[in-house]
């Protein structure tokens, strides 16, 4: 599959997708620069140097809180994706309620013969 290989040289960035087209999330940054700004004009060295020290200890955080949420979603998507494929599927056949005066629904599960599929 190239779409593994091309996440794995860095070329699919998928927060990335998720951020470009966000208008909240572009204002929002925007904010954190212009407030950045306005506190780095009030602060002496000793106090800029302790806040790029916790920003960096702040961004190490959310880095490591993507990655996990990432990984989470993968690993949830392809959970969900496996169930979808091996799930039978349920196929009503016929009600009693027309025939016999009460309601009864029959079903048979159809079997998929995945390497007859053809994917």
């Amino acid at each position: 599959m190239d779409i593994i290989r091309e996440l794995w040289y860095g070329n699919v960035a998928p927060f990335e997708q998720c951020t470009r087209s966000n208008k909240q999330l572009k204002e929002l940054l925007k904010l954190v620069a212009r407030n950045k700004e306005e506190l780095d004009g009030t602060l002496t060295d000793k106090q800029k140097e302790m806040l790029e020290k916790f920003e960096e200890n702040m961004n190490e955080m959310h880095g490591i809180a993507e990655r996990d949420a990432f990984s989470y979603g993968s690993r949830l998507g392809v959970q969900l994706m496996a169930e979808a494929f091996l799930q039978p599927i349920i196929e009503k056949t016929h009600s009693c309620s027309e025939e016999h005066g009460y309601e009864a629904n029959y079903y048979k599960i159809i079997k998929i013969d995945y390497d007859k599929s053809p994917m």
